[in-house]
């Protein structure tokens, strides 16, 4: 609302104005109309989804409104109780609804900033380079330590592990009595001849399973005796 110049003179040296409205009562801030101002590395212009400027803005002066305040705003609290010569209510209700308008002011504030911040890097953010061509074969670079004129290092020579061939065990060298060579045949010993003929045992016989077993026992038994 637009006050008028007898409700600014009151509020000019620190009085309040209220307005009655059956069981609420109105109570006034000031509302202050402002541009944000350009800072650096900022863009305001044609930011996206946006209708009007976006530098335009306003803020609150409270718990009273100032007395250079473009218009009011009126927040409305309810009436504890009303009697024929006074109205009692709690303002404090009004203070803590103009606490919060205030801090929502603030964050309003910093969003914008931030947003004309990120819209002046998106626009002036230098281009990528473009990408260097592939080369299709790479030469390697010459070791500085080296002279020219020495051949380049080989690869170490392929060490191959030799097995040893198993061997056969020496042939043992028998000394015959003419004195041969080690290609002879090895002399083998005769043993003597006896001077007695061998005892010839003669062969047990068999045993007869069953019954011709024990006549066979019985019959020897006899010729023993």
């Amino acid at each position: 609302m637009a006050p008028t110049e007898q409700q600014q003179a009151i509020v000019a040296p620190g009085g309040n104005v209220y307005w009655l409205d059956g069981q609420l009562v109105l109570v006034p801030y000031g509302v202050h109309w402002f541009q944000h101002p350009v800072r650096p590395q900022q863009d305001w212009t044609r930011w996206p989804k946006w209708r009007r400027d976006p530098r335009k803005d306003w803020r609150i002066s409270k718990p009273r409104p100032a007395p250079d305040a473009d218009c009011w705003g009126l927040v409305p609290i309810e009436l504890s109780s009303l009697t024929r010569s006074r109205a009692v209510f709690q303002p404090s209700k009004a203070h803590r609804v103009m606490d919060v308008l205030y801090a929502s002011q603030e964050s309003r504030y910093r969003w914008r900033n931030r947003q004309a911040g990120k819209i002046y890097d998106e626009r002036h953010r230098p281009p990528l380079p473009a990408p260097e061509p592939e080369k299709a074969a790479t030469t390697p670079t010459p070791n500085r330590n080296v002279p020219a004129d020495e051949p380049p290092p080989t690869s170490p020579p392929r060490v191959e592990e030799v097995v040893p061939e198993p061997r056969e065990p020496a042939a043992v060298e028998d000394a015959t009595a003419d004195g041969s060579g080690s290609d002879a045949p090895p002399a083998v010993a005769v043993p003597p001849r006896p001077s007695h003929p061998p005892r010839i045992v003669p062969a047990q016989p068999v045993p007869v399973a069953g019954r011709w077993h024990k006549v066979l026992r019985m019959f020897r038994g006899r010729r023993s005796r």
